[in-house]
């Protein structure tokens, strides 16, 4: 890992900490996935999520985020633990490390509106995700999760 003065000496700044979270909800043999509509994640699926706001906690982001990307007001019943995502700055952004922490929970009946960022937002069967195009690690999260709902 480069020192400062290493990153003093190639004048580039050092990656901007963003801190978020997200939530892996559980229904049946199903998970609750959104399809992302914006960079960095365009394109590919992921769990409902986003960005802390200030004076929010882990937990309350998770379910504001899900609220907003779904339609679904989440019960949380667990923490998976933290995720990290580093962004390479391109022309238009810095460089970004994030880290996620992660949830899951349980939602009632019904089915997902996407909204906010979610291109599209549904139920996808668990055995399903490994062939999704989908943000880092979003089929191991699934495991884990299923461990809190069995």
């Amino acid at each position: 890992m480069a020192n400062k003065s290493d990153i003093e000496k190639r004048n580039v700044a050092p990656p901007i900490l963003i801190r978020a979270a997200s939530v892996v909800v559980i229904r049946f043999d199903q998970v609750l996935m959104v399809k992302r509509s914006k960079p960095p994640a365009q394109n590919l699926w992921s769990f409902p999520g986003g960005r802390m706001e200030p004076g929010e906690t882990p937990d309350q982001t998770a379910v504001r985020e899900a609220l907003e990307e779904t339609g679904f007001t989440v019960t949380l019943i667990g923490s998976l633990g933290i995720n990290t995502a580093n962004i390479p700055a391109t022309r238009h952004a810095p460089a970004r490390h994030f880290e996620i922490n992660v949830f899951t929970g349980t939602v009632g009946d019904g089915e997902p509106i996407a909204g906010d960022d979610a291109e599209l937002a549904k139920f996808i069967k668990c055995v399903d995700v490994p062939n999704l195009a989908t943000t880092e690690g979003a089929a191991a999260w699934v495991t884990k999760a299923l461990k809190h709902h069995t």
